[in-house]
């Protein structure tokens, strides 16, 4: 099960605890840029923006939150086609408001993915959030989230203190929402619906 909110790199390992297919394959796949554009035609959601040489793994933020059923024996491919097949039901479910949106498909999936990091599960939490963030974009101030720093810092949800993101507003990264205007270069989460 990917959850919302759990990054590329967890849901990679959840992956490998349950199939013969590794993390690190996982993740190779996620960055490979020649066969992710081989899947553009099937997967209108996959552009050329998420190939930004900043972006940690190309699909981060396109994993999106389900439960897999998966053999014990497949591959990193077969895992990765089924998981942008839900993503695929839940674009289309969403295209014409992506499409009518100033912002292009990969701005959006970054920015629900701050969102959905800085507000968790609660809908009305997220369209304030999500809000807050769309007036600050509106008059190109910086979106200062600090979750954004969590992401720059690879901060561990698990054995980290939290205030690792809080006190480290100068690393410099272009994920760092403090040191520059606008989105970061790629999603820091993959989000759930309400985000």
């Amino acid at each position: 099960t990917i959850v919302e909110g759990d990054w590329a790199k967890d849901a990679a390992s959840k992956f490998a605890k349950n199939t013969n297919v590794t993390a690190d394959d996982l993740i190779a796949l996620w960055s490979n840029k020649e066969w992710l554009e081989s899947q553009m035609g099937q997967y209108p959601f996959l552009t050329e923006e998420m190939f930004n040489s900043n972006v940690r793994i190309y699909l981060e933020g396109y994993l999106t939150p389900e439960t897999y059923i998966v053999n014990k024996k497949t591959t990193a491919e077969e895992i990765t086609t089924k998981i942008l097949d839900q993503t695929l039901t839940v674009y289309q479910k969403y295209a014409a408001k992506i499409k009518a949106s100033s912002l292009s498909v990969h701005q959006i999936y970054t920015l629900a993915s701050i969102v959905q990091y800085e507000g968790g599960g609660d809908a009305e939490t997220l369209k304030n959030i999500a809000s807050v963030f769309y007036n600050r974009l509106k008059i190109n101030m910086p979106l200062q989230s600090s979750v954004t720093v969590c992401y720059a810092i690879d901060f561990d949800k698990t054995t980290d203190n939290w205030r690792a993101c809080e006190f480290n507003s100068d690393f410099d990264s272009p994920y760092n929402t403090y040191k520059n205007t606008g989105l970061p270069p790629g999603a820091i989460e993959n989000a759930g619906l309400s985000a």
